[in-house]
């Protein structure tokens, strides 16, 4: 336990609270220790959840609405939902959903790149020292390997469909 907490910049006692379930960690703390286990961060989401509607011949994939692969840490006031059935694909698709009014989302980066089109409300992008304001319909576009996060300062719910590539879910 101290090897991973050392690993993943967190301390032993975080590390064993998350663990048996008293402590509920960020999404950058969660990718740190997906990293660190070497799987991608869906795995620690896959309870049983009904599988994704696939094709026989594994070049298509449908993912239903009710069947999307959800993350939603307690207490927070994001949704991710994984739009692509599963993390096998050259890009992902992300439903993010954040509710007005709370702190910001941590920072993260993962390799790849990434693109974003606000679906509703509106929201700031922070990528490295830059801040970008998007508003219903915009988009933007940027290598995620420099650290990025969303913020709604609005006071209505803001939606998100993000691509990443290479998957980093």
């Amino acid at each position: 336990m101290r090897q991973l907490a050392e690993q993943v910049g967190l301390s032993a006692s975080m590390v064993s609270q998350i663990e048996t379930g008293r402590a509920a960690p960020s999404v950058v703390s969660l990718r740190k220790i997906a990293h660190a286990f070497d799987v991608p961060l869906a795995e620690f989401f896959m309870d049983g959840a009904a599988p994704a509607q696939v094709a026989q011949n594994s070049s298509v994939g449908v993912v239903r609405r009710h069947r999307r692969k959800r993350l939603q840490l307690p207490e927070s006031h994001v949704i991710y939902e994984l739009l692509t059935p599963d993390l096998r694909w050259n890009i992902e698709f992300v439903w993010i959903e954040l509710d007005p009014g709370h702190p910001p989302v941590e920072s993260m980066s993962h390799p790849g790149q990434e693109c974003a089109l606000v679906l509703a409300g509106t929201l700031h992008v922070i990528v490295g020292s830059e801040e970008y304001v998007l508003e219903e319909g915009d988009s933007i576009a940027f290598d995620s390997s420099v650290l990025h996060r969303i913020e709604n300062r609005g006071t209505v719910p803001a939606i998100e469909i993000s691509a990443i590539t290479p998957p980093a879910f």
